[in-house]
């Protein structure tokens, strides 16, 4: 089993409206489905069965969310509808989910970022790292954050 951050960001719909990233988030994981798009690291490294992380970006996010699996890769995104009317072009990957569970009370990763090995040390721009929609992190890392949100793997 590989350990993988789904990132989400703050999108706009149609209409121009901001979506927060803990709304994107929760559409593509109530929708059992998030799509990967061509620039979107590791996309063809995640098969069924991986972990997932789900962690929410932008102004009002910065935190762990949930855990879900992979359970089927599709690398043809063209019936993808996880975003909603969210102003997203289609993913060229999409991951079919299942076993998703949300955090009783979300993670900041403000608290655990010094515990975390894929994040640099004694950096100041650190939110780099969490850029481009998909993270690899190492067994060590997830069981860091699954601990901290008191979450059993």
């Amino acid at each position: 089993m590989n350990y993988f951050l789904l990132i989400a960001s703050p999108s706009e719909d149609i209409d121009g409206l901001s979506i927060s990233a803990i709304e994107m988030a929760t559409r593509r994981l109530n929708s059992k489905s998030w799509g990967l798009w061509a620039n979107t690291p590791h996309k063809k490294e995640i098969a069924p069965g991986d972990m997932l992380i789900v962690y929410v970006a932008g102004a009002k996010g910065k935190k762990f969310i949930a855990t879900t699996t992979a359970s089927e890769v599709n690398f043809s995104g063209k019936a993808y509808l996880g975003d909603g009317n969210a102003l997203t072009y289609p993913p060229c990957v999409v991951l079919r989910l299942k076993n998703t569970n949300y955090f009783e009370n979300p993670l900041e990763i403000s608290g655990i970022k010094g515990k975390l090995d894929f994040i640099p040390q004694n950096v100041i721009r650190w939110g780099c790292v969490l850029q481009r929609g998909v993270k690899r992190i190492s067994a060590k890392d997830a069981r860091t954050i699954l601990s901290c949100a008191n979450v059993s793997a």
